[in-house]
């Protein structure tokens, strides 16, 4: 899927004119020049070619005086793009990187992903930890480590666009009203299960969590196809609105009238709204049963 480098632009008043990025396959490896961009102001690239183990950095060119700044610090690209790619958002739209280059559609697929996520989840705050049923009991003994949350699937409670132990608050309150945050080392998010490191003890007044409950699978590892779906249309509708956004919808050359099409931004958007409404009545159900899991 590629991943998004940035970095803070050059302070004003320098003679550089072309920014370069170069890249590591580790952070104290050795850096190999992928790319010139011919504009000083830039601020993030994205790197088809990058994995989540690639590391940059950054230097500025002059092309007049022939001098180089010295590299920066190294940079560990940022991974969590969204829920679908730049190649699917192509393949979807036919935008070319004439139109919009990578580093753009990257950045539009982040802005649809966090809508996702807000129209996707409920959020859950301090749900209390009692059992659920014969399987899922939720037993607080002193020696249990293992819990389960009433609905699920779990969804991305930070918006880094994955599912796993950051995305799940445990909080244990003493019969003084004493909060202390607990640690979570494993998530399953199908099925709303996770791992504490250390057992509360016993004599706690009570086990609280805070989650998101995801319409469906948010993990990207085991992602539901819907939601690639929801997002490829999302971000292609931001994308043609990006495109078309104070152009105007026809012109005359000579006696010839050029008439823009200003309607593929709409026809993304029903389709996803479509989606959306769909996936919406699912979860309806699905909170009905405590279950999320579609």
């Amino acid at each position: 899927m590629g991943v998004l480098v940035e970095w803070e632009t050059i302070t004003s008043g320098s003679t550089y004119n072309y920014t370069r990025v170069y890249r590591a396959t580790t952070e104290t490896g050795s850096y190999s020049l992928i790319t010139t961009i011919t504009n000083i102001t830039a601020t993030s690239y994205f790197d088809s070619s990058g994995t989540s183990t690639s590391w940059y950095k950054i230097a500025f060119y002059d092309s007049v005086n022939v001098v180089e700044s010295t590299l920066s610090d190294p940079i560990q690209a940022n991974t969590h793009i969204g829920y679908c790619s730049v190649e699917d958002v192509r393949d979807a739209t036919s935008i070319s990187s004439s139109q919009l280059t990578d580093t753009e559609v990257a950045k539009i697929i982040t802005f649809a992903s966090n809508q996702i996520n807000a129209e996707m989840q409920i959020h859950h705050e301090e749900e209390e930890v009692t059992e659920i049923d014969d399987e899922k009991e939720n037993d607080i003994d002193g020696s249990n480590t293992t819990f389960y949350t009433r609905f699920f699937p779990v969804g991305d409670l930070n918006n880094d666009f994955e599912v796993d132990e950051n995305d799940i608050e445990v909080y244990s309150i003493d019969s003084e009203g004493t909060r202390t945050t607990l640690t979570v080392t494993t998530v399953y998010p199908s099925t709303g299960k996770f791992i504490l490191s250390s057992a509360p003890a016993s004599t706690i007044a009570k086990l609280l969590i805070t989650y998101k409950q995801s319409q469906l699978r948010l993990d990207r590892s085991n992602l539901h196809p819907l939601v690639k779906t929801a997002c490829t249309l999302l971000a292609g509708a931001w994308a043609f609105s990006k495109l078309n956004t104070g152009k105007s919808p026809h012109w005359r050359i000579g006696n010839t009238l050029v008439i823009r099409d200003t309607q593929a931004y709409n026809t993304m958007m029903h389709r996803y709204q479509a989606i959306l409404a769909s996936i919406n009545d699912r979860i309806s159900v699905g909170m009905e049963e405590n279950s999320g899991e579609f």
